[in-house]
This record gives C-alpha cells, sequence and structure tokens, in this order.
C-alpha cells in the first residue's frame, strides 16, 4: 500500500537468521538429492525462488520505492542516518497501584502524549475507572490509529508484553503486565477467572457482578444468618451489584434507609469478614449487561424493612431478583422460596423477630411468604463464587 514503512526490529539479528534459515534450505535440498540418487521417490524442488536472500530483498524494497528504518539495541555514531534514542523500560510496579497513577500523573502533568494498555476490553474499563476516580484524564480506544493527544491517557488492549518510556518524545507505553508483574502472557482477550480460582483481585471486578458481605453482629443481623443458606462456611447478610454510575464503578444496593449506589471500598469496609463475590456464567451475559445498567433506576427507592414481596419498597436480594426478573421479560430469573424467621434448632421463631414486626409494624412474622436472601443467590448454580482479595 501507499506510505508502507518497513522497519526492522534488531537488523543484525534478523540478517544473521535469514542467513542461517537459507543454510538450512541448502542442505535439505542436497539431502534430497541425494536420497533421490539412491533411489528414493519423494518431490523435490530446485530450491529457486524459495527465499530471498538480505541483498535481494533490499534490492526489493528499493525497487517498490518504500520507506525502510530499523530498531536496534547498539548503533554507531559514524553512520550519519543513526538516531540514538533515550528509550527505557518501566521500572516494575509489583502492583503499585498508588505509584502507577503518580507515574501517570506525573506524564499527564508533563504534556506526555500517555498510553496504558490492558489484557482484555473489561480491564480497559475498570482501568478507566480508576483512573477517573484519581481526577485523570481518560480517553478508551479500540485502537491506536493516529498520534496519541498530548496530556491524555489512551486506554486501549494489545498483546504487547513490556511498555517503555521515551522523555526525548515525550511519550510514555505502560502495560499491564509492567503494574502487575505476572508472569504469563495473556494472547486473547481478558478472561474471566476460571471456576478452579479461589479469589480475585479488585481490579477484576467488573459491572455484573455480586458482592456478598457478612455485616456482624446484632440481633437481627445474627438472625438473618441463621435462617438462610450458608457458601463454604459463610454466611451472608448483605449483597449489592456492581454497576457503571457517573463513569466510575459503583455498588448498587438496597441499605440501610434507601437503594442507592456507593463506592466498592464503603461496602468493603462495613463487615470485618472476608467479601465474597458471585459473577454468572458467560452464557447469561446479555442479561448481565442489561441489568447492570437497568439496577440504576432503582437508585431512590425506600428500603422494605417488613422484608414482603410485591411492595413498593426493596430489600437488598430482593433488588437483585427484580432488576433480572425485569430484564428477563418479567420471568424469573431466580426464584423465591418460602421465608422461614424460626430457629433452626428450636424451630420457634425467633424472640428478635417477634419484637421487631410487633414494636415497628403492629403485625405477625410473615412466615412462609416467599422472599430471596443472600445466601439463596451465592447459591445458584449458575455462578461461579471467588473470595475478594
Amino acid at each position: 500500500p501507499a506510505n508502507t514503512e518497513i522497519i526492522f526490529l534488531d537488523e543484525e539479528r534478523i540478517r544473521s537468521r535469514a542467513a542461517d534459515l537459507l543454510s538450512t534450505n541448502e542442505e535439505f535440498l542436497a539431502a534430497s538429492w541425494s536420497n533421490a540418487a539412491v533411489g528414493a521417490v519423494a518431490p523435490i524442488h530446485d530450491g529457486a525462488g524459495t527465499y530471498l536472500a538480505w541483498d535481494e530483498l533490499t534490492e526489493k524494497i528499493i525497487e517498490l520505492g518504500l520507506n525502510r528504518r530499523s530498531l536496534n539495541s547498539f548503533g554507531s555514531d559514524l553512520n550519519e542516518n543513526t538516531d540514538f534514542m533515550a528509550i527505557s523500560a518501566i521500572d516494575p510496579l509489583r502492583g503499585d497501584m498508588e505509584q502507577l497513577l503518580a507515574t501517570l500523573g506525573e506524564a499527564v502533568l508533563n504534556n506526555f502524549k500517555v498510553v496504558f494498555t490492558a489484557n482484555g476490553h473489561g480491564m480497559v474499563e475498570r482501568y478507566a475507572g480508576i483512573f477517573r476516580g484519581a481526577d485523570l484524564p481518560v480517553l478508551i480506544i479500540d485502537r491506536l490509529n493516529a498520534k496519541p493527544t498530548a496530556g491524555l491517557i489512551h486506554i486501549t488492549t494489545t498483546p504487547i508484553t513490556y511498555g517503555f518510556t521515551y522523555p526525548g518524545a515525550q511519550i510514555l507505553f505502560i502495560t499491564e503486565h509492567d503494574l502487575t508483574g505476572s508472569k504469563s502472557r495473556v494472547k486473547n482477550s481478558d478472561r474471566l477467572p476460571s471456576k478452579r480460582k479461589q479469589s480475585v483481585d479488585p481490579l477484576e471486578l467488573k459491572a455484573g457482578d455480586f458482592l456478598f458481605e457478612d455485616l456482624g453482629g446484632g440481633d437481627l443481623s445474627n438472625a438473618i444468618k441463621k435462617v438462610t443458606p450458608h457458601y463454604e462456611g459463610h454466611y451472608f447478610s448483605h449483597v449489592g451489584m456492581l454497576t457503571s454510575y457517573n463513569e466510575k464503578l459503583v455498588v448498587m444496593e438496597a441499605y440501610d434507609n434507601i437503594a442507592d449506589t456507593v463506592s466498592i471500598q464503603t461496602f468493603i469496609n462495613r463487615s470485618k469478614e472476608t467479601i465474597f463475590v458471585g459473577r454468572l456464567d458467560s452464557r447469561y451475559q446479555t442479561e448481565v449487561n442489561k441489568a447492570s445498567e437497568a439496577v440504576k433506576k432503582y437508585r431512590g427507592i425506600k428500603y422494605d424493612e417488613k422484608y414482603l414481596p410485591d411492595s413498593n419498597q426493596i430489600y437488598c436480594a430482593e433488588l437483585i431478583y427484580y432488576v433480572f426478573k425485569e430484564v428477563n421479560q418479567q420471568q424469573d430469573f431466580f426464584k423465591m422460596q418460602p421465608m422461614t424467621f424460626k430457629d433452626p434448632e428450636t424451630h420457634e421463631l425467633f424472640p428478635g423477630w417477634i419484637n421487631y414486626y410487633q414494636k415497628y409494624f403492629q403485625m405477625d412474622v410473615p412466615e412462609g411468604k416467599l422472599g430471596i436472601n443472600p445466601g439463596l443467590l451465592i447459591n445458584d448454580k449458575r455462578l461461579s463464587v471467588y473470595r475478594l482479595k
């Protein structure tokens, strides 16, 4: 194509390996003739035109009028066409997000052209939210087809493993590998954690994930945990759902007096116990995408302190139930079950529940009414469940 430019990376090594390849080709050709001479039946190529020699390749480039450059580790200042570039590798960040944000912030302040690359599109969105949360200017792009804008962080995906900095041209290129230091190279798009994986990093969280937590003591909280299913010995009294709001990843939850969004850190800080992450299987990604958007419409709805279905109020697990029902053409996606408020050991109603309903609502405990709770959700077989690191 017009204006094509050929760039050789480490030209001397390419030249040397090309010569070795030609030599090996000649050896195989000679061996084939030797076999044919003693009666072997095999197709034989005469060798002409199989590969271009280095000089022939150079002549072809000149003939086509193409621009040619090479980028090498070493060069000579005796060659007038040689330019020396002070390009440096990125110092390993070893997962230090604060250091990454400081490095990016300094580059933006100094009007550098900044590119940050992630392993997949999901991680692109996650990093964009983190950078915006640090008040850094961000632009998500599918491909870097044009010169980056100075003073702006361009986030995209790439198979490139290591980044670099080139102060002379005011360029900073950082990869996710530079941050995490992961030894494995991600060749495809961002992959979800496998079901055998025990934990996920907060950076792997994405819209549509469920966060489960134990809010600790209190008669009602303990009563809730006693009458709801556990997961691997862990009990949960609260659940929220991740969504993108004002270009940040936040938790949408029905908590306290109202359904609203809170930061992930605020959600985590409420509990002294391990937070668990639930993620629906990829075959439900369409429903997850719709639900993570639809859930925002529930902001402002009052908290359902009676834990009753079909009211104008909502509680934590019920929020997730109704938003998925909405995106599933009003068909149940998760199933409600008859609720119980009885102590599983004595089979009697918890005194705390009796007092709660009588004191605040002057009503009997709604034993047997349909409902849903965090324990039912986290045990749904369509969810992969992980500990949050």
